[in-house]
């Protein structure tokens, strides 16, 4: 019921940080964005389905250490729509610290000098490396901290951070 309701942390964040770096040197030139922040809860739901038994899916191997397998284990008995709630997946024990610090986005680039582009009949040549979602420090356990909202109002686990590598040619005539 409503009376045995605990608060057990906020999805929004207490700091919400960031830093740009931005540089060059002779021709290079470099950014890097890093973004963070910290002092919130965040649901992890796809451990929650891989370790609770709630859905039929991929379960998690850690479940092999369940009460089922092992009396000493601090992981509920196994179990598919019993009784007892095991299988329930909206508990505290799927929030995690949500706080961390990512290297969101890191370029180089190189222009090429003018008398090599004025041969060319360039104003400007340059030429890029960048990678998004470079790394994240974090204590959360899923693939990212950093979460959509689900439809049913729940923060999920379910935004991969994907690294996405771009290679760039600006030509300018």
């Amino acid at each position: 019921s409503d009376d045995d309701r605990v608060y057990c942390g906020n999805p929004f964040p207490k700091h919400e940080f960031s830093l740009n770096l931005e540089g060059s040197w002779k021709s290079f030139d470099f950014g890097l964005f890093f973004q963070g922040i910290a002092g919130n809860r965040v649901y992890n739901n796809i451990r929650a389905y891989n370790e609770s038994g709630a859905a039929i899916v991929n379960f998690s191997p850690k479940l092999l250490n369940s009460y089922s397998f092992n009396p000493n284990s601090d992981i509920p008995r196994l179990e598919w729509g019993g009784n007892n709630g095991n299988s329930w997946t909206y508990t505290d024990r799927w929030l995690e610290n949500g706080s961390f610090l990512k290297l969101k986005t890191a370029q180089i680039g190189y222009a090429l000098p003018e008398r090599i582009i004025k041969k060319l009949s360039l104003s400007k040549c340059r030429f890029s490396l960048a990678a998004e979602n470079v790394f994240t420090i974090t204590k959360f356990s899923g693939f990212s901290p950093d979460v959509n909202m689900g439809g049913n109002g729940i923060s999920n686990a379910e935004n991969f951070g994907f690294r996405v590598y771009h290679i760039g040619l600006e030509l300018n005539f």
